[in-house]
């Protein structure tokens, strides 16, 4: 299940990025460049850019990495599941109201 804060990493592929920069399964990202992240859609925006400071969560200590980073180049980094929040404010121009039932 997902950590309380940020992102917890499942897995990271051999000779990535992700590795090369010392990032470990079951680290939790916590920030990058200052910016909080709550899913993998946070990691994913805030990450397109090719100089990155990146706070995680590592056996309780926080520790910070910087990552020069080419553009387009992969994290190979996968997530563990996390569980999507579900609005519940009824906006009147909601796309999801607006879905025929039981989609």
């Amino acid at each position: 299940m997902q950590a309380k804060k940020g992102i917890e990493i499942d897995s990271i592929s051999r000779g990535s990025l992700a590795e090369k920069s010392g990032f470990l399964p079951g680290d939790i990202l916590l920030s990058i460049n200052s910016h909080k992240l709550c899913d993998p859609i946070d990691f994913m925006f805030y990450s397109n850019n090719d100089d990155l400071e990146i706070e995680v969560e590592r056996e309780g200590e926080k520790i910070n990495f910087h990552i020069a980073r080419k553009d387009g180049e992969e994290f190979g980094m996968e997530f563990k599941p996390f569980k999507a929040m579900i609005c519940k404010n009824n906006c009147i121009f909601c796309f999801v109201k607006q879905l025929p039932r039981g989609l």
